[in-house]
């Protein structure tokens, strides 16, 4: 098994490999390639290297008669001096130089100015390019002597290696010059591009040749191994306090890493949770779909085979219900969609501040890297100069030395060494004064630097914040769209209920009455047949006994015809009562009507004056969150510009007293300076006055022998004396003059470090306090959204709620209208029933006189035996009346009774399936909720503890930092614990929603079922009613 360094290593240099095989490719890097008279010319596109803000450095490669050239492009960058050099360092520290050779050019791209000019480059360069990796490239003015270090980022590397290598390989190897070498190589090791040599003597150890004795030489020896051990051991301290800073950096910069990345792995698990939310909404979608398709087959199915009114209203129902649910589904989906592409944008916004981030860390790495080298540059320029110095001041002092007389010679001597003195110790503080300088100016670089990283970072963090805060709010206002969707939906589901409801009672009202209608006129057709079918009956009756009755009547005319007119008068009397009764049943029919209908519209009016007050109250509450928001906005506003103004007033403040000390101390060198002057002045007046005297004296007391002797000794020991005078002097006060200059050039350094620090924090103050504003604009315009989208929720309520009480005020209108008609309907049909049968009778009657007019006299004869007859066959007919309409209300009522009984079942089980799947859903919601807010509370607790473990990783040592990785890595098993968890929950509600499904679509079967055992009940009526009426048939048969 591979072990892990290995494996990175051999992934690394698989994905190293596979960039190089993209060169392949050429067709789009290599722009001119051609050949005229043994010259190969070749030439490649631009390639970039270096990006910084508004500033970037590109190359192209090209060959041509005058041999191999880099043409380098500076947008926006520093110009290309001539003579100037480049230097490429690859990943194996091998660093190589190459200068520019021509004058150079101005151009404009954009409106900004681009300079380019040609490195001299050899073959040996483009293969090196080719085979190795530049990590990073300096660009050295040699007039300035400044250098400024850029690191190219690991794509470009790859994309300048693609170039080379490309160039390289389309060269014609034969028509190229290989023996040209111009690049210096500049590789010593770890050593520091500009890092001066650590073995190097002070510039004061080295005695003065000459004039010293053995005991001297020997103690300047030791002095000056004393100086190289603590030289040795600055360095080496000063090499280990690097060290523990560069491992405390690192250690820091691997902590904000893992900071970084623990929130960009909190961001993605967001952003993964709430796309698996969508994915799941989407396959439960697809999974809904399919069950609504199967249902609305159903229901097609069911409709088309429906047979009566209620059924299809029952079918209507399930649309709206399933319309509802899909509109819900809808809302949910869209609402998990905006929420994915909340996380999206934020992960976005998140990932594009990391990378400016990065930008500004690296160009911070760049900057002080730059400043470094300058400063050791110039402190090496600083120390060979002073060296220089010292050579010559002791090179002139030994040629001081070879004069003749020894008077003279001592003069000279004692004069040459005071000089060297002098100018070791002015070079030397020189030279202190000059490293001084350069330190201060690397210090103040590195103060600009720090300040443009911490408002980097200051920017980037509130940027990362309000993009944190957006992505929240976008979130909430997606939550409060879902449910002011899922609201509208539940809101139209009811309605439609009720509606359905409503339609539906009005159809069993319908119903009721047609089988009342029906059932009325089958009683009167039954009634009047049977009258008729007694009349005929009596008819022939009499008919047939008239003959016999002839001889045993004796009933007269005037009797028949008064029990007649008694009969029809009586028949005429409940006829007259029936009508009124009917009409008495009608005006009560009216009156509930209206009554029915002012109640209609009391409930109207609340309804509407409900959804007007629930509308105005959402109104309200919009209105105050959105002017919440709005002063909110305006106090984040009005704290940012206060920020701002406080910075820009503190950098003015800064740069002011920073120019207030750059006058104060340019003053007082100059003041320094002149005393120090003067004093030398006075120093060198008093030497030369003080040999002028030692001349005359020498004079006064010589010989006239040794006169001219002494007096050109003297005059020999007085000019060497002026000459040491004034030479000290000199030295003295160019010393005074480097001194002052150096002061004034710090001084100067510290005045524009502190402008500049000023104008950086002016420039990140006001970005700080435009992103600031823009933040507070963004919720202001985001929480007026969510008002907007709140009160277009009421208001769409509001007018749903008006529709559904306006609709449920007219289908309660038509049903109480219907049922009015429907209750006159059945009056009239009573009433006509009624007329029809006292004309049946009447008729009856009065054939039934006329017959008996005619036989008369059969009556009399046979009176007795008819009716002895007569009333027997009443007696049979109505016991056998009785005995059917008792059958028939028996039979109607177990029918009656056993209808009502499989709709309540189908009502009860109806109302348990509904309240089983609001139940279902209740539950999945309400888990799916739970899930959600472990989820988010699991994350902020992770965030929580995250941030605390870095506060105490901060604050703790090197040694608390493992325990705070154990801790940070218990914390990601637990957040993937949590996620597992989720997830389970998660399948275990998809499988609770795919189990609610198929007990409803059984429960559907279930209900499918019994409509039709009720179908079947009613066909079983239906042949038990036909068997009744055989039944009547074959008694009246009998």
């Amino acid at each position: 098994m591979i072990c892990k360094p290995r494996l990175l290593l051999l992934i690394s240099l698989l994905g190293f490999t596979f960039l190089k095989l993209q060169a392949q490719d050429c067709s789009s890097i290599i722009v001119e390639d051609k050949k005229i008279n043994s010259i190969h010319i070749l030439k490649t596109s631009s390639q970039v290297l270096v990006v910084r803000g508004n500033y970037s450095y590109s190359i192209e490669l090209l060959h041509d008669d005058k041999g191999f050239i880099g043409r380098m492009f500076s947008k926006s960058g520093v110009e290309f001096n001539t003579d100037d050099e480049v230097i490429f360092m690859d990943n194996k520290q091998q660093r190589r130089s190459y200068k520019f050779i021509a004058m150079g050019e101005v151009l404009k791209q954009g409106g900004a100015p681009v300079f380019t000019n040609d490195l001299k480059m050899d073959a040996e360069a483009i293969k090196w390019f080719s085979e190795g990796t530049i990590e990073t490239i300096y660009i050295k003015n040699n007039i300035s002597n400044q250098m400024r270090k850029f690191t190219v980022n690991p794509n470009r590397q790859a994309e300048f290696g693609n170039q080379a290598t490309c160039f390289y390989n389309k060269l014609d190897k034969s028509l190229i010059n290989t023996s040209e070498v111009v690049g210096v190589d500049l590789s010593g090791g770890d050593r520091p591009i500009s890092s001066t040599s650590r073995n190097k003597k002070p510039v004061s150890s080295t005695p003065v040749s000459g004039g010293g004795d053995k005991a001297t030489q020997e103690d300047e020896q030791e002095v000056s191994t004393l100086r190289k051990e603590l030289a040795d051991e600055k360095v080496r301290l000063k090499e280990e306090i690097k060290a523990e800073r560069e491992k405390a950096d690192q250690i820091k910069k691997q902590i904000q890493q893992e900071v970084m990345l623990a929130k960009e792995q909190g961001e993605e698990k967001k952003k993964e949770i709430a796309n698996e939310v969508l994915d799941a909404r989407k396959r439960a979608e697809v999974e809904m779909e399919k069950a609504r398709k199967e249902v609305a087959d159903m229901v097609q199915d069911a409709r088309s085979k429906a047979s009566t009114e209620i059924d299809k209203i029952n079918l209507s129902v399930v649309e709206s219900r399933q319309r509802a649910s899909e509109e819900i589904a809808k809302a949910r989906d869209a609402s998990a969609a905006e929420v994915a592409q909340a996380r999206q944008q934020a992960a976005d916004q998140i990932k594009q501040v990391k990378e400016r981030l990065e930008q500004a860390k690296l160009e911070y790495a760049d900057e002080i890297a730059t400043a470094r080298e300058n400063s050791q540059s110039e402190l090496l320029r600083i120390r060979e100069e002073t060296a220089n110095m010292i050579a010559e001041a002791r090179k002139q002092a030994k040629s001081e030395q070879n004069k003749t007389s020894e008077e003279v010679v001592v003069a000279q001597q004692s004069a040459s060494q005071q000089i060297l003195s002098i100018k070791e110790k002015a070079a030397e503080e020189v030279a202190q004064a000059r490293e001084q300088a350069v330190i201060e100016k690397e210090k103040l670089a590195f103060e600009i630097a720090e300040t443009r990283r911490k408002a980097s970072e200051e920017k980037a963090l509130i940027k990362q914040n309000a993009a944190s805060e957006i992505a929240e709010l976008k979130e909430s206002i997606a939550k409060e769209k879902e449910a002011a969707a899922l609201e509208v939906a539940e809101s139209k589901k009811k309605a439609a209920e009720e509606i359905g409801e409503t339609k539906q009672l009005v159809a069993q009202e319908k119903e009721r009455a047609r089988n009342e209608i029906e059932t009325t006129k089958q009683s009167a057709s039954e009634e009047v047949a049977e009258t008729r079918q007694a009349a005929e009956a009596q008819k022939a009756t009499i008919a047939e006994n008239v003959n016999q009755a002839r001889q045993r009547a004796a009933m007269t005319i005037e009797q028949i015809s008064k029990e007649e007119a008694g009969k029809i008068k009586s028949i005429r009397e409940n006829a007259a009562v029936e009508k009124e009764k009917v009409a008495n049943e009608v005006l009560a029919a009216k009156k509930r009507a209206e009554e029915e209908m002012l109640k209609i519209q009391k409930e109207l009016q609340d309804a509407i004056a409900a959804a007007k007050a629930k509308e105005n109250e959402v109104k309200e509450k919009s209105a105050k969150e959105v002017q919440a928001a709005r002063v909110r906005a305006e106090e984040e506003i009005k704290q940012a510009q206060a920020e701002a103004q406080a910075r820009v007033q503190e950098a003015s403040t800064n740069a002011a007293n920073a120019k207030n000390q750059y006058a104060t101390s340019v003053a007082s060198a100059q003041e320094t300076s002149q005393g120090k002057i003067k004093q030398i002045q006075e120093e060198a007046a008093a030497a030369i006055a003080a040999a002028k005297e030692n001349e005359a004296s020498a004079k006064n007391t010589s010989a006239e022998e040794v006169v001219q002797a002494r007096e050109n000794a003297a005059k020999e020991v007085r000019i060497a004396r002026e000459n040491a005078a004034n030479e000290i002097a000199k030295a003295k006060q160019q010393q005074v003059e480097a001194v002052e200059l150096a002061a004034t050039s710090i001084a100067e350094a510290k005045r524009n470090a502190a402008e500049t620090i000023a104008e950086v924090q002016k420039g990140e103050a006001e970005a700080v306090q435009k992103a600031r504003e823009a933040a507070a604009i963004e919720k202001q315009k985001i929480a007026g959204s969510v008002a907007e989208a709140r009160e277009r929720g009421s208001q769409e309520i509001s007018l749903i709620k008006e529709q559904v009480a306006n609709e449920i005020k007219l289908s309660k209108e038509d049903a109480t209208k219907q049922k009015e008609q429907l209750a006159l309907d059945v009056l009239k049909a009573r009433e006509e029933a009624a007329a029809t049968i006292a004309t049946t009778q009447e008729n009856a009657a009065q054939e039934v006189a006329a017959a008996q007019k005619q036989a008369t006299e059969a009556i009399a004869l046979a009176q007795k035996e008819m009716l002895e007859k007569k009333t027997a066959f009443k007696a049979e007919i109505a016991q056998s009346e009785q005995d059917a309409k008792q059958s028939i209300a028996e039979a109607r009522e177990n029918a009656k009774t056993e209808i009502d009984k499989i709709l309540q079942e189908t009502a009860s089980k109806k109302a348990q399936y509904v309240k089983e799947t609001e139940e279902a859903r209740s539950v999945s919601l309400a888990e799916i909720n739970k899930a959600k807010q472990e989820s988010s509370e699991a994350i902020y607790a992770a965030k929580q503890q995250a941030l605390e473990q870095i506060n105490t990783v901060k604050e703790e040592t090197a040694v608390q930092i493992n325990d705070e990785m154990t801790r940070l890595n218990d914390l990601k098993k637990e957040v993937a614990q949590k996620r597992k968890e989720l997830e389970d929950e998660k399948t275990n509600t998809i499988n609770a929603i795919a189990a609610e499904k198929q007990k409803v679509a059984n429960q559907e079967k279930e209900l499918t079922r019994v409509m039709g055992e009720v179908k079947q009940a009613e066909a079983k009526l239906a042949s038990l009613k036909e068997e009744i009426e055989k039944l009547e048939k074959e008694k009246k048969g009998n």
